[in-house]
């Protein structure tokens, strides 16, 4: 996941912000008060592991993005075809 280098100061920075927020899970909605933010930390209700779920998660929101660019494109295409087809009736 190449994403943005943080210096020092952001670092401590997001994890104290991490650190005083809720941890909610995406598998059973259980609200984490006493959610340390460690990266294999599991869900007290569940068992499953946060950072696990969100990457299932974001791995659902990807296909689903590319879904609906794949659906956007065969309709462009069905689209060209349909005024092609016109074009050539037309002449």
């Amino acid at each position: 996941m190449g994403g943005r280098r943080l210096t020092r100061h952001q670092e401590l920075t997001d994890d104290h912000e991490r650190r005083a927020m809720d941890r909610i899970c995406g598998k059973c909605g259980t609200n984490n008060p006493d959610a340390t933010w460690n990266a294999i930390e599991a869900c007290p209700a569940c068992g499953a592991v946060y950072a696990k779920v969100e990457q299932h998660l974001q791995a659902t929101v990807d296909k689903a993005r590319a879904a609906g660019e794949a659906q956007q494109i065969a309709a462009a295409k069905a689209e060209d075809k349909r005024r092609a087809d016109a074009q050539r009736a037309a002449q």
